[in-house]
């Protein structure tokens, strides 16, 4: 996941929105809750202990002459009150001592952090511990004056709450954000496949169109659209300059070979007259019409690689077993010129893609090196696997050439400084057509043993 592409500036955003919305309804509860039950927890306890308070009045009253503490129904109604409110509870009298209580041994100490006072109830906090205390002075009739007591334990406090209220906001949160997960790839898988449709569109496949556009009414739609009308009008144009150039192309044929024709009827005419001082002139007239017939040739051969649709279903081709019959294509003209040839092919180089066309990029590359290698100097043709990628390097001996023209010799009709009878700067312009189609690169440096040319294809 790259840290500046849309689907991350998406996510980043929805999660940052989310925390956001979280802080600002945490603050909110914080602000309008956190008193607010500190208060009702109170009057709640204090509506507890108000009943209790009732409930020991209508039992003494019952038994207005039993003793509190040898009365079994109040020790009752006690109990009860302790196993419903689970809490301890007691009545004192007037000196502080315990009359009745649920509980054995003294009564619980409480170090009051807050007190709340509600119409003569007082609730105190602990300071160490989860207790609230209740006092509710009392009458018990005959027997004078006394104090109603109860120890509530396990309270939930506005702290507590608050803090459940924050982790249900964070838990929310967390799915949330899982669920932005697949929203923000549902946004972007589109645009991802608009790019690589424009890639493919790049590398000359003038046919690819973005299909989602059709379905979509968004303004990712809108762009795929537009993109498309885009690529009708290049490909309508890129087409016909292309089909020009081949009509054009070869329609030169025809006058060439009208001309060869009627240049070997001259030159029989002249034999038979014995106008032998026509010869020279009729060879420049040969050579000029050969390095025509070649040119065109090297432009049709451009053209149909432009013009030809790419392979649906390119197929296995070992370019080591290629490198190798290429080689033994060359290697009479590689002797005659005395040139030293080196080959070096790995095993396992199988790439998808056009044959005949990987065989003409391998013959070009060839082809250039013996046109340009120094006499007496020697060429290497390597064959490697490195990485996931094929490697098909080629080397000759020759002079550095200048760093702006290691790339400027793969462009058509670029000649680097070369004799124009020495080629017209085609063959390295057709090897990086070829590779380009089949997904891959090529580029030029300068070596200890001359100018390598290498191109690199993805491995099948």
């Amino acid at each position: 996941m790259r840290l500046h592409s849309v689907y991350t500036k998406l996510l980043i955003s929805f999660v940052v929105v989310l925390v956001l919305a979280i802080l600002l309804v945490a603050g909110w509860f914080t602000w309008m809750f956190w008193g607010v039950v500190e208060e009702d927890d109170a009057f709640d306890i204090r509506a507890q202990a108000e009943l209790g308070k009732m409930l020991i009045n209508e039992t003494l009253n019952a038994q207005p002459d039993v003793v509190p503490a040898e009365n079994p129904r109040l020790m009752q109604v006690l109990k009860s009150m302790s196993e419903l409110y689970e809490a301890d509870v007691w009545l004192e009298n007037e000196q502080g001592e315990i009359l009745v209580s649920t509980f054995d041994g003294p009564a619980a100490i409480i170090n009051p952090e807050r007190h709340f006072e509600f119409e003569g109830v007082t609730i105190s906090k602990d300071e160490n511990s989860e207790l609230h205390r209740v006092d509710v002075p009392m009458v018990l009739g005959r027997w004078g004056p006394a104090t109603f007591h109860a120890i509530f334990q396990d309270r939930d406090e506005p702290r507590e709450i608050g803090m459940k209220f924050l982790k249900g906001l964070l838990v929310i949160g967390l799915v949330v954000a899982l669920m932005i997960l697949p929203i923000s790839r549902l946004v972007t898988a589109p645009v991802r496949r608009l790019q690589a449709t424009i890639l493919e569109y790049a590398r000359g496949d003038l046919s690819r169109r973005f299909s989602t556009c059709c379905t979509r009414r968004d303004e990712i739609g809108e762009l795929g659209q537009a993109f498309n009308i885009m690529a009708d009008s290049l490909e309508n144009m890129i087409r016909g300059a292309r089909e020009l150039v081949a009509n054009v192309s070869h329609e030169l044929r025809s006058p060439l070979a009208r001309l060869r024709i009627s240049e070997e009827l001259v030159r029989e005419h002249a034999e038979k007259i014995g106008a032998t001082g026509c010869e020279r002139h009729l060879n420049s007239i040969r050579e000029e019409v050969e390095h025509l017939d070649r040119l065109i040739g090297s432009i049709l051969e451009l053209s149909r690689l432009d013009l030809r649709e790419p392979e649906r279903r390119p197929k296995p081709v070992d370019m080591s077993q290629l490198a190798l019959r290429v080689s033994e294509r060359f290697d009479v003209a590689i002797e005659r010129a005395g040139f030293d040839l080196q080959v070096d092919c790995a095993d396992g180089a199988v790439v998808l893609g056009r044959r005949s066309d990987l065989d003409s990029a391998v013959s070009n590359l060839l082809d250039n090196a013996v046109k340009f290698c120094a006499e007496g100097g020697a060429i290497g043709l390597t064959v490697q696997v490195d990485e996931g990628r094929v490697v098909v390097s080629v080397v000759n001996t020759h002079d550095p050439l200048p760093p702006e023209e290691l790339d400027a010799i793969f462009r058509p009709f670029h000649r680097a400084g070369v004799p124009r009878e020495d080629g017209f700067g085609m063959g390295l312009a057709l090897v990086r057509r070829i590779v380009e189609r089949h997904h891959g690169s090529v580029r030029a440096r300068n070596t200890r043993e001359g100018l390598r040319v290498r191109f690199e294809l993805p491995l099948a």
